[in-house]
């Protein structure tokens, strides 16, 4: 894969930093419909079908009883079932079995209250299939693989031809090993940031425990989308083109802080449903890895570096959430 570390473009040809953030924007524009697109054309919806479990925190169980007995007067559910289970752990469980759909049942609009009652944590929903369990399906990973061949050769066609003498071997192993010290710090410092968070009384309703279960369940598939296929994607978007139409304008520093806010609000689709901090603190945390990733590509000026920083990023998190799940 060749090196890009020249602008495209002369000082005369430069243009204002909003005509190119108002280009780069474009861009995001078409990704984010082409990635809907896929998503729509590959998910299956059931609404009504098997059950929809959740966690919460114990000192809530009898806010989540007050809940349950109005729901079962707000709808008629005489044949459906809720069942709350004592752990000993930091969270107790809901599970809610659901009939099948007839006319005075009305599951859609209790599947509706459930997911945005924020009192509960999904775990695991097989009643209401939602995006980002189906995007772990082989018929997603397929075409996202596709998309992101596409979106390969177009970068490479548009940038490929700026070369420059490629590294010798000797030295690959040094520059990895300055990436990974740059992840792991962006990690620690990232994990003390929640531990400080959940020392100000902040309980975060993240998406961890969903994960956890589609890892669990889909190893491999998971490991393909989360640590090969999405930063091979994501970087070439991002980094390889977006931010590269700001560098090729000298406007680094405004093309990286751009650029990283656009990844940061991609990045809130997963969390539709959850409450307002946990939306805003996952902001806070995609928006910090995608300024490491910016500065691993400016100092580097190769699109191999943030492919390598975020597939590392994404592994070191998912050994994290399947040993601490919590």
């Amino acid at each position: 894969m060749p090196s890009d570390n020249k602008p495209l473009y002369s000082e005369s040809q430069q243009v204002t930093w909003l005509k190119t953030a108002w280009r780069s924007f474009g861009y995001f524009l078409l990704y984010f419909i082409a990635v809907s697109l896929l998503t729509l054309l590959t998910t299956s919806f059931k609404l009504y079908t098997a059950e929809t479990g959740f966690h919460f925190k114990p000192d809530d169980q009898a806010a989540v009883e007050k809940f349950i007995a109005e729901a079962q007067q707000k709808y008629n559910l005489s044949d459906s079932e809720f069942i709350l289970r004592e752990t000993s752990g930091k969270y107790n469980t809901l599970v809610v079995k659901l009939t099948k759909p007839t006319v005075e049942h009305d599951n859609e609009l209790l599947i509706y209250d459930l997911h945005n009652n924020e009192l509960l944590i999904i775990d695991y929903d097989k009643a209401f299939t939602m995006n980002n369990q189906t995007s772990m399906t082989p018929k997603f990973i397929g075409l996202y693989a596709l998309l992101s061949l596409l979106i390969f050769i177009y970068w490479y066609k548009k940038y490929g031809h700026i070369s420059s003498t490629i590294n010798s071997i000797s030295v690959w192993p040094g520059k990895a090993l300055n990436i990974a010290v740059w992840v792991v710090a962006l990690v620690i410092v990232l994990q003390i940031y929640a531990w400080l968070v959940s020392l100000m009384g902040l309980e975060l309703q993240s998406d961890v425990m969903q994960l956890r279960s589609l890892f669990l369940n889909q190893p491999i598939h998971y490991l393909m989308m989360v640590v090969i296929l999405a930063p091979i994607q994501e970087e070439l978007v991002f980094r390889g083109i977006m931010l590269r139409l700001f560098i090729n304008q000298n406007q680094a520093l405004i093309g990286t802080l751009w650029t990283s806010a656009l990844f940061a609000a991609l990045h809130q689709l997963q969390l539709i449903g959850l409450p307002l901090i946990d939306r805003v603190h996952n902001f806070v945390f995609i928006f910090a890895l995608s300024l490491m990733l910016s500065h691993i590509y400016l100092k580097h000026r190769h699109i191999t570096a943030p492919i390598f920083a975020h597939a590392l990023f994404n592994l070191l998190m998912t050994a994290l959430m399947v040993v601490f799940p919590t």
